[in-house]
């Protein structure tokens, strides 16, 4: 061995870890659709039919049918255009080859709101602004379950029309935020609405994941208690992803956490969830905010380096497409990625954890 060679030996073995890891290089690769809508109905717990829309994406430039992923986002008052959820997200899934199914998820009106609640025992007004009141409750959190399963059939639906580039057999679940709590829900999650005890799971999703999830004691979710060891997330037996981070704050206000969800608290689900692919990526960066776990690069970028946002939007990307191609695809690279790969590419700037 000559001393040139022996040098260059020397520098790639001193080089550290994190240098030699690499982003995750999805299986396929494709250009985004234009997005198509419709209006999905059914009926819902007060007897009255709930209208909502939804938006799917086509890859465009693959052969056969695609898997496909479904997106539930957050947020307490809804949303009408389909097309306006999530669509960092939606388009950042299409481009690696999955078909897109986005929903909006319509708020109520006064009198449907109390129809809801009288269903639930919510009271339709309490004489403490601390007590649970129709006026306080999020419904959403109730609706996000059942729209998903509508959507589901509708994704059925469309495989039968398009048998050539959907493959309802291979769906993922996924939401930010709320839409997490509706995702979990559907993966399993049991949750706690004033009298009614909901248990939603659907067996069609093969995976979920779970952005800026909700912890015990927000929007239904619950713990475990003195002889009482059941839990909101003992159920969920299914691959899950869950994405938070140190900035990951909906608190308000922030050091009495009135309403929301503190970082802290959003691990939990993980922690919780029975072993078996499992995976918790949580980045250290405070920089990193609520709304960037939703893939809102610009609004990350209105208050932090962009350069710094595109490095958080790579680590989500990664993450995700990784653990797309694992579990709808089979992906032996993919799953060998999850395995820890995230943490060296980020010098320990993202703590990963699986089970």
């Amino acid at each position: 061995m000559n001393r040139a060679t022996s040098i260059s030996i020397c520098v790639l073995l001193s080089l550290p870890s994190f240098a030699m890891a690499q982003s995750y290089t999805p299986q396929e690769s494709a250009t985004v659709g234009a997005a198509s809508t419709t209006l999905l109905g059914y009926q819902d717990i007060t007897m009255d039919t709930r209208v909502f829309q939804v938006a799917w994406r086509f890859p465009e430039g693959l052969m056969g049918a695609q898997p496909v992923v479904v997106w539930s986002h957050g947020g307490a008052a809804g949303q009408t255009n389909a097309t306006n959820v999530l669509p960092e997200w939606a388009a950042k899934v299409v481009q690696a080859g999955f078909v897109s199914v986005s929903i909006a998820h319509t708020g109520r009106d006064q009198s449907s709101r109390e129809a809801l609640c009288t269903e639930l025992g919510i009271p339709l007004d309490t004489p403490s602004p601390s007590d649970l009141d129709c006026q306080n409750f999020k419904h959403l959190n109730f609706d996000r379950p059942f729209d998903i399963r509508r959507a589901l059939n509708f994704v059925e639906d469309l495989a039968l029309a398009e048998p050539d580039r959907v493959d309802a057999s291979r769906i993922v679940v996924a939401g930010h935020s709320s839409g997490s709590g509706g995702t979990l829900s559907v993966a399993g999650a049991a949750r706690q609405f004033a009298a009614i005890h909901s248990d939603l799971d659907d067996p069609r999703p093969l995976a979920f994941m779970a952005f800026s999830p909700q912890g015990p004691g927000v929007e239904g979710m619950f713990d475990t208690d003195h002889l009482q060891p059941d839990h909101s997330w003992e159920n969920i037996t299914r691959p899950v992803l869950v994405g938070t981070g140190a900035g990951d704050n909906s608190c308000t206000p922030r050091f009495s956490c009135d309403n929301g969800s503190p970082p802290r608290t959003r691990r939990i689900p993980f922690q919780r969830m029975p072993a078996g692919d499992k995976y918790l990526m949580y980045i250290r960066d405070v920089q990193a905010a609520h709304v960037m776990f939703g893939m809102e690069v610009s609004a990350c970028m209105a208050q932090v380096d962009p350069a710094r946002c595109m490095e958080f939007e790579d680590w989500l990307g990664s993450s995700a497409h990784a653990f797309l191609d694992a579990y709808l695809r089979d992906n032996a690279a993919a799953l060998q990625w999850l395995d820890g790969e995230l943490q060296l590419l980020t010098g320990g700037d993202v703590e990963w954890s699986s089970k």
